[in-house]
């Protein structure tokens, strides 16, 4: 499995998870199997979102795609999003 770890600035964070949620069907089809939505404590304009995926294919088409670039500006994220991207070696539900 694939996580992504991708942190940005956004102009209001309500106004961006309304579009997130509403881009939910399009991260499904896409192949996002797993996410979770983090907002910065000492700064609640920056989120930070993890997505988990299949494999790494699927992953990078995922944030090549223009639906997700639209989504973004449409969202208002601040400039380019910091993205990392890395094997999940485990992974413990409680």
């Amino acid at each position: 499995m694939i996580a992504s770890f991708i942190k940005h600035k956004v102009d209001d964070f309500e106004a961006w998870k309304k579009v997130y949620e509403e881009f939910s069907k399009v991260r499904k089809e896409k192949g996002v199997i797993g996410a979770s939505v983090l907002q910065e404590i000492s700064d609640p304009e920056t989120v930070i979102v993890v997505h988990e995926f299949d494999s790494l294919d699927v992953a990078s088409r995922f944030f090549e795609s223009e639906e997700l670039k639209n989504a973004m500006k449409n969202a208002g994220v601040q400039g380019q999003p910091e993205i990392w991207i890395g094997n999940v070696k485990e992974r413990t539900p409680f």
